[in-house]
């Protein structure tokens, strides 16, 4: 019995790891979008991927401008910016699963709004 559980224990060590490497991956494609100086709407494929990975809604969820205006400019139908929003919760999910510790720009954007927060209270 204790072997099983072993056997069970490295698996689930090996399943998190990972787990922590996709959401490393993840953070990392966010983190050349976010930070590169190219137009993400320029291009359908290009919106398209931003859409998934960065998002091209407001913060709380809410439709933006840009989100109107890439779905007018691209002809991008309803029910592919659902499909687009979907993956997007999910690649967010995976990024929101990386420790602290293994995600310096996730510490440092919380320092930066702890610092915010500060200042103006």
């Amino acid at each position: 019995m204790s072997d099983e559980i072993e056997t069970l224990r490295r698996e689930l060590e090996d399943k998190t790891a990972e787990c922590h490497r996709l959401a490393q991956a993840f953070e990392s494609i966010h983190n050349a979008i976010v930070f590169g100086s190219k137009d993400w709407a320029v291009y359908s494929k290009d919106a398209w991927i931003y859409g998934i990975v960065v998002g091209w809604d407001e913060d709380d969820g809410s439709e933006s401008e840009a989100t109107r205006e890439i779905c007018h400019r691209h002809k991008i139908k309803p029910e592919d910016l659902a499909r687009m929003r979907s993956m997007h919760r999910v690649v967010t999910a995976a990024r929101e699963a990386l420790p602290e510790d293994m995600c310096p720009i996730k510490m440092a954007r919380e320092r930066q709004d702890a610092d915010r927060n500060t200042t103006t209270n």
